[in-house]
Formats: structure tokens, sequence, C-alpha cells
């Protein structure tokens, strides 16, 4: 037999599968070639008993595992019933429940493999105040979108949101730092409600592989990767963005009841994909558009408005076409 890794395309554990079969070019396997086999599946088999005095248990799984067969039980089922013709019809029968138990340990151990990469995720891939993604999975989501929108038939615009909570210093200092955590949580609630913008309408509504397009990015900043219809857009989400989370109504509605005032700062960067594939990685391409992203992000802290731009790459990332939009529309 050998062992095939199938990777997953975003970045969340995917089972790997161990596939029995017997190559063409192999010879033909002899009763004493099917016996030994046969013998390795009782001891693999035989594990979860030799084990069960140090209380280990198979997850939840050997039920539902055998509901929905994997690959490797598939092909293992298929090989067994050939290799069984090789033996004599009275052990065949018991040549393959052994095989089907094989099987079945396999597919439960994969689950419970699953589970704890699952609880892992949510551990360290996710904020525990927020619940937004971290810095980490949101760069590479962003990595990911851009190299998306590279290979798109038709142009792409990519949009960088980086925002700021104003004065949570002063927050935490004067309400208290649950106060302040739950402003945070509000801010960050507030964004991913707006998140997709389509003709200056917000869709509440979002794939489910957004869980990684707005995070917290550390302390009071958050960013956010969104997919544009056209450069523009990132005008009408960015303003709408700030004009809800600056809502005092939003705001207790998800939770914020301080006495000071809760506003954002917001900058935002539109790329379009140019039409031949940039020289350099997306992983670059996303790091110097959130770098400008925080620049304006930085100039509307100062003066109030929104500040948006426009980047495209040529020899290198370049930032222009710059405007301060009022807070509101």
């Amino acid at each position: 037999f050998h062992y095939t890794f199938h990777p997953a395309d975003r970045p969340q554990f995917a089972a790997s599968a161990f596939v029995f079969s017997s190559r063409r070019r192999a010879p033909r396997p002899t009763p004493w070639h099917v016996l030994c086999a046969w013998g390795v599946a009782r001891c693999l088999a035989a594990v979860p008993r030799a084990t069960a005095c140090c209380k280990w248990k198979p997850g939840p799984t050997m039920k539902d595992a055998t509901k929905h067969p994997s690959l490797f039980s598939e092909q293992l089922n298929l090989t067994v019933a050939q290799w069984a013709s090789y033996l004599p019809s009275e052990l065949r029968a018991s040549f393959r429940r052994d095989f089907e138990r094989l099987g079945s340990l396999h597919d439960a151990a994969l689950t419970t493999i699953e589970g704890i990469w699952e609880r892992r995720e949510r551990t360290y891939a996710f904020d525990e105040s927020t619940g937004l993604a971290t810095r980490r999975p949101f760069r590479d989501h962003l990595a990911a979108t851009l190299s998306h929108a590279q290979q798109a038939p038709d142009s792409t615009v990519v949009g960088v949101l980086f925002i700021d909570v104003n004065n949570l210093k002063g927050i935490n200092d004067n309400c208290g730092h649950q106060v302040g955590d739950r402003a945070l949580t509000a801010v960050g609630s507030i964004v991913r409600d707006a998140l997709r913008v389509e003709q200056c309408v917000d869709i509440v509504a979002r794939a489910r592989d957004d869980i990684y397009a707005v995070a917290r990015h550390g302390g009071d900043e958050f960013v956010v990767a969104l997919t544009l219809p056209n450069p523009e857009a990132i005008e009408h989400v960015a303003r709408r963005i700030k004009g809800r989370a600056d809502d005092p109504e939003l705001q207790r509605t998800h939770g914020y009841i301080g006495s000071l005032a809760l506003t954002i700062a917001v900058g935002g960067v539109a790329y379009e994909s140019p039409a031949m594939p940039p020289a350099a990685a997306p992983n670059s391409i996303a790091a110097g558009l959130l770098a400008a992203a925080d620049t304006l992000m930085y100039r509307s802290k100062r003066d109030g408005g929104v500040h948006v731009a426009l980047a495209r790459f040529t020899d290198k990332l370049e930032v222009h076409t710059e405007q301060r939009l009022q807070a509101a529309e």
C-alpha cells in the first residue's frame, strides 16, 4: 500500500487518506502475501483493545465513520475483495471482517484528529475577546484572495481596510478594561456585519470562506479584506463602516454602553490586479497593501475623515489617487 496526502485549499486540516491498491506492474499476490496482510490487519485492529487499560478512547467517531466511508475504506474494500479470492472459501468471510474493522478504525482516527485540529484552530486562529481571526490567518487569507484575483478571467479588485479604535486608552482608564473589551467586541461585530458591499448596498450574508476576512490585527486595530466590483467601491464601504461603527445606537445593540464616545479611524486601499502577473509574490503585495492602508488610517486619525487610495503594481506597488472623504454619506 502507499500513502498520499491531500492538502486543503483553506487553512484548515484536511484528512489524509491511506490508499490500499495493487499496482498494475506489481506481481500477482500469492496466498502467502494475503495471509501476511491479514496478520497486519489483525494486529492493527487489536490496538484499541490493547490500549484500553490506558483509558484511551477513540472519538465519537466509530459509528459515524461507518456511515460515511472514506476513500481509504472504499479502496480497501475493493482490494480485500480481490485478495480474498485467492483464499479458501471458508476463510474469506473472516478475512473481510478483519479488514473492515481496520477501515473503520482509520476513519475514526481521522475524525478524531480533525476534531483536535478544529479546537486548536479555534484557540490559535481566532481572537478570544472578539471572535475574529487573528493576524496570521488574515494575512494568509489576503494573500490567497490576491492570488485568486490574479487568476480570475475578469479584472478583480481587492480592497484592504485598516481600522483603529479612537481613544481606547481613555475608555479603559475611565470606564474600566471590561468596558474597553466590550468596545472592541462591538466594533468588530459591526465591521463584520457590514463586510460585503455591492453597488453601494451592504450585503450582510457572507460566504463561509470569509471567516478570516475580518481580523483583529492587535490591540485596538482591525483589518478587512474585500473583493470589490470596482475600485470606487472602496469609498462606499469605508464610509459606511465608519458611519455604522460610530453610531451610538448600533454600539449599544452590540454591547457597548460606556460613557465616553466610541469612534474609529479608517484607511483603505483598492488594488486592481494587472493584466500580467506581477513580479512580486502575493504575500509581498499583501504586506504592501496593509502598510499603505495603515498609513492612510493614521491620516484619518489626525483629521477625522476617511482616507482611501488606489494601488497598482508596475515594477513595484504604487499607491496613488488618495482621497479624503467625509465620515458619512
